[in-house]
């Protein structure tokens, strides 16, 4: 069961209930119902005879540490991006057009050999 979800650097977390739900009990206790205790807070199953706490653990949620790295090191390279973007000396605006075409020759490199592969898998 899952009791909490803090967030962290690269994990945003929204919703959820402020309080429990509550249902409606004629004051009958029954074999397996469950009920939530606010003293404990956590959750209790009747079996038979009392209320029994369910062992629970809170998980911990976050990203492998490989995801943190490549999550920080996009963030590094839209900041480098805007910096570029927002300088207007000559060179980097040069080296941004060359940039732009290469990736323009890359994307027409890429669907050609695409299509010369599947040309090859159909003969």
């Amino acid at each position: 069961m899952i009791k909490n979800i803090a967030g962290s650097t690269h994990i945003q977390v929204d919703g959820g209930y402020s309080q429990y739900p509550s249902f409606y009990n004629n004051g009958t206790e029954m074999l397996g119902m469950i009920k939530f205790s606010s003293s404990r807070q956590g959750f209790d199953v009747y079996d038979g005879t009392s209320w029994k706490p369910i062992i629970d653990s809170s998980p911990t949620i976050k990203l492998s540490y490989n995801a943190e790295r490549a999550i920080d090191w996009v963030i590094n390279r839209m900041q480098e991006e805007q910096v570029w973007e927002q300088s207007d000396h000559p060179a980097i605006k040069a080296a941004r057009e060359n940039l732009r075409k290469a990736r323009q020759q890359l994307e027409v490199t890429a669907i050609l050999v695409k299509q010369e592969e599947t040309q090859h898998q159909t003969v």
